[in-house]
């Protein structure tokens, strides 16, 4: 190589020294390419070789003879060490590696210098150079720096290094053999068939020459954008290669494609352990799971072997055992044994180890249980064993089936070789050994998990023992521990339907394949609530309630325990597959779950302290509800308690209407106080007064119940979040779609003007107008008055306003008090600026009188 010969020739000092940097430097860049960078193209020892080699043509003779004996020994220096920094100090750290490896360089020369042959001085000044080879501004480095006696030209030796290494990118940066063998990214298979794409790369008198081979548009494009890479570089080092070195004006590209590569055949290639180890990492997020997996297989072994004794009107009792070992306090393994129908080698060879296969799809399975117990396995995706291998450092299996050889095998990982062997174990069932890693060394972390995935599995009892663990418990039959079961086992509390049963108000629904409870808490606040969803008893998810239930019942929390096959699960049975299947599924519950609504209405109807809160929550929900679901929820309400105002009584909507034609009505009277809600009520001296409306609609119920029409009475209206619940929008409503006329009174006038006043003598009325009614409600004594619409009515019921009347009637009745009468009329009415108009009035009436000598 011409720069290293031409050191070698001027200075064997420095050129010794070069050798020894050299070795130093190799043994780092054996790590360019370990671990997190194995995707890259080379950037290792023979990368840094070529490099080298680039500069014999990139360079003239007339150039490198124009180089101080440092300089040659700088620029070989930092070829050796400019790509040595991409090594990551810690996986997590490649990307950042990748980014700053020219920045890094510096640290670690500088620091490291004495090591590897240099003194501080020519660390910096390598650093600096190998700075330049990455940066997009020449003004960011130096210009020269003294090294000793030398002056080095610092951006001259950065702009040979950065030429130099974008020019290795022919096919020896990515051999094709190491392509095919490294299973890679889009991204870095995209660069290194660029790399091979490209023949070579040298000089041509003052241009750089860059031919490539392509197949296809893509392939030709990729090339061209590398040259376009290569021109960009040029453009920021050309002044040097203008004024100082050979002079460099451009690149140039010369293609040719070859023929179509699509005239070959192509087919998939599998990497078995790698497409194992993504369903075992990928598919289970849970250390965990290989319990739930493996219930699951032995509830499927019972099934099956209870299907195969009803077919022979054989008595079968099933029997799963969940064994937790434990050695030194800690867990050792997790053992499970049930009496199911077993597995013969054939089983494991098309099923256990088939991975994908189940036999759930076997004609014969499917036919045995529709002819039996009308119910399809949980197994469905064949992979349950692999779950196993996420936690487990050996796996024991040993089953036996009816009339075939007992069978024991013991896997310790995916690429094993597995040698059957005979078991001694011949009573039909299966065991399944987990010795467990150190993730799940802690027993009362396995409890919690049995608890996590076993909510309501009813079909066959599940109980828990704990052994000690050692040659003598590792090798008990399945006899063995059932009988030990039968004395020392727990079986395994189902206490999520506790939980629902204990709340405010529980109901239990029914499909055709599913079983939910519903409840309202007993300290619900009508946020949104959970459902618990299930698979044969086993959990799947906890979802919001809006995922399943109606948007009325938001607030409800529920358990849905969907027999197997009814709803689809993805591999990890994490969730529910929201497919056209689910749909229909949350159609049909959102039907039933109307009977919820009749239980609630049931409770609301009792004379107890949980009525109130039944109402409460009947009305929010009525209130949530969507248009099309308040038509439903109306059909259910004819047993919806309201008080009627005759006789203060609960009275359901239906005997309402009952009542209505008996006596010959056609309308229907609801009454209520408004709440906190308030109404203007006047002004007085420029300032707002408010009022709650509530005296008028009293006055209109009285009076309209007076003259026999059918009044109810509604509750207060309240705020709940943000809605308004108001018992009267759903007795409107209700009785709409009955057909029957129902009046609001704290909405509609229905008294004004069709009550005639007492009589009062033609001067009092002169004063007051014929807007004010003296009238008689008997039933509301204790009110003076009202203000009805435009009208105002005084109340001689009541014994002042009674008086007050007679008075009136005198015929002697002075001005001063018939002002007086006009003005409690205002003051009455609320007209309570009109009302202080009128006591000024009086007060300069009476001056007027006693300046007059009157009384």
């Amino acid at each position: 190589m011409l720069v290293r010969d031409n050191l070698k020739k001027r200075d064997s000092e420095l050129h010794s020294r070069l050798e020894y940097v050299e070795s130093k430097a190799k043994p780092l860049l054996e790590y360019v390419h370990g671990g997190t960078n194995l995707m890259f193209t080379t950037h290792g020892h023979s990368h840094i070789l070529r490099v080298e080699k680039n500069y014999d043509w990139l360079l003239s003779s007339t150039d490198i003879n124009s180089f101080e004996s440092v300089e040659l020994f700088l620029l070989l220096c930092c070829t050796f060490f400019h790509d040595a920094m991409m090594i990551p100090r810690s996986t997590a750290s490649k990307v950042e590696a990748r980014a700053n490896h020219a920045a890094a360089a510096r640290r670690f020369l500088t620091s490291n210098a004495d090591g590897i042959g240099l003194d501080v001085a020519e660390a910096d000044a390598i650093s600096e150079i190998i700075l330049g080879h990455s940066v997009q501004d020449f003004n960011r480095i130096q210009n020269d720096m003294a090294v000793g006696a030398t002056l080095i030209q610092i951006r001259k030796l950065s702009a040979c290094l950065c030429m130099a290494d974008i020019c290795h990118a022919d096919i020896s940066r990515a051999p094709r053999i190491v392509f095919k063998h490294l299973e890679m990214d889009e991204r870095s298979a995209y660069h290194w068939k660029r790399h091979m794409q490209i023949s070579g790369i040298t000089r041509n008198t003052n241009k750089i020459r860059m031919d490539a081979l392509y197949y296809s548009d893509d392939g030709l494009s990729a090339v061209q954008q590398y040259k376009d890479e290569i021109e960009k570089q040029l453009s920021i080092v050309k002044p040097y290669f203008d004024t100082i070195l050979s002079p460099i004006n451009n690149v140039e590209l010369v293609t040719r494609k070859l023929n179509s590569e699509m005239d070959v055949e192509l087919q998939f290639h599998a990497n078995t352990p790698a497409i194992l180890n993504i369903l075992i990492e990928g598919v289970y997020n849970r250390e965990d799971v290989f319990i739930r997996e493996l219930v699951q297989n032995s509830l499927d072994a019972c099934h099956l072997r209870t299907a195969q004794s009803m077919r022979r009107s054989e008595k079968y009792v099933p029997q799963i055992v969940i064994t937790l070992l434990s050695e030194y306090g800690k867990l050792k393994g997790v053992r499970i044994d049930d009496n199911g129908i077993g597995i013969d080698i054939s089983d494991i060879q098309e099923t256990l180890l088939w991975i994908g296969n189940t036999i759930s799809t076997r004609e014969d399975i499917n036919d045995l249980l529709n002819e039996t117990t009308q119910k399809k396995l949980i197994a469905t995706f064949g992979i349950g064993l692999l779950s196993c291998f996420k936690s487990a450092d050996n796996i024991i299996i040993r089953s036996a089936k009816e009339n075939k050889e007992p069978v024991e095998l013991t896997l310790r990982n995916i690429n094993d070789k597995i040698k059957p062997l005979k078991s001694n174990d011949t009573s039909i069932g299966s065991t399944f050994i987990i010795i467990v890693n150190r993730n799940l060394a802690v027993i009362s972390e396995m409890i919690s998990s049995l608890n996590y995935y076993f909510r309501m599995v009813r079909q066959v009892p599940l109980s828990l023992l704990k052994l000690e663990w050692d040659d003598k418990t590792a090798a008990y039959t399945r006899e063995n521990i059932f009988l030990i079961s039968s004395s020392e086992a727990e079986i395994i509390k189902h206490e999520c339907l506790d939980d629902i049963e204990s709340d405010f108000i529980s109901h239990k629904i029914a499909g055709d394949d599913y079983s939910a409870w519903l409840s309202v808490p007993k300290d619900n606040d009508f946020k949104e609530g959970r459902v618990l969803i299930l698979n044969e008893g086993i959990f799947v998810s906890l979802d919001n309630t809006s995922e399943w239930l109606p948007e009325y019942l938001i607030f409800c929390n529920g358990i849905i325990n969907f027999s197997s096959r009814s709803i689809d699960l993805p591999v990890s049975r994490d969730r529910v597959v929201n497919n056209e299947k689910c749909k229909r599924k949350k159609e049909d519950i959102a039907i039933r779950a109307l009977s919820f609504v009749d239980e609630i209405i049931k409770l609301s109807g009792l004379c107890n302290k949980d009525a109130d809160k039944a109402v409460m929550v009947l009305l929010y929900l009525y209130t949530v509800a969507s248009a099309e679901n308040k038509q439903r929820l109306l059909k259910h309400f004819d047993k919806y308690n309201v008080i009627s105002y005759k006789n203060k009584r609960n009275t359901t909507l239906h005997q309402i209407i009952e009542q209505l034609v008996q006596s010959k009505k056609d309308t229907i009277y609801i009454e209520y106080k408004s709440g906190q809600w308030v109404t203007e009520l006047a002004k007085l001296d420029d300032k707002q007064l408010y009022h709650k409306p509530d005296d008028e609609v009293t006055l209109q119920a009285a009076l309209l119940h007076q003259t026999t029409n059918i009044v109810i009475s509604a509750k207060e209206a309240k705020q709940i979040a943000e809605y308004r619940i108001k018992e009267v929008d759903l007795l409107m409503d209700y009785f709409k779609i009955k057909n029957i006329k129902a009046i609001d009174l704290n909405v509609d006038n229905e008294i004004e003007g069709t009550v005639r006043s007492k009589n009062i003598p033609a001067k009092v009325r002169n004063r007051i107008g014929y807007s004010v009614k003296f009238v008689e409600i008997d039933g509301l004594p204790n009110k003076m008055g009202w203000q009805v619409g435009a009208e105002t009515w005084i109340n001689v019921s009541n014994p002042k306003m009674g008086r007050i009347y007679q008075k009136l009637l005198e015929d002697e009745t002075k001005p001063l008090k018939i002002i007086m009468v006009d003005c409690l009329i205002d003051i009455l009415a609320f007209r309570l600026e009109e009302g202080v108009d009128k006591i000024i009035e009086m007060i300069f009436f009476e001056n007027i009188s006693h300046r007059g000598g009157k009384k």
